[in-house]
């Protein structure tokens, strides 16, 4: 397992981006993304938007891949520069 999944959600004018979570496979990561969304579209009518059913192209949340870090790949060097 080299990766890890980012949950991101978007602002509504996609100016902001916050980073609620990650998971170990992209599946959790989609199904939380899924259920959020979902929960956001359902109560979107309260507050006078668009809600489900309708055929949005924009996603609140959703999932990036990224590598993960191994610190033991890093070259241990006892040089002072």
């Amino acid at each position: 397992m080299d990766d890890i999944f980012l949950l991101v959600e978007h602002s509504r004018d996609m100016s902001e981006v916050q980073v609620l979570g990650w998971f170990a496979t992209e599946r959790q990561a989609r199904e939380t993304a899924d259920a959020l969304e979902w929960r956001a579209r359902c109560n979107a009518p309260k507050a006078g938007e668009a809600g489900p059913g309708g055929a949005a192209a924009y996603r609140r949340y959703s999932v990036k891949g990224i590598s993960r870090f191994h610190p033991a790949a890093l070259s241990s060097s006892t040089t002072v520069h």
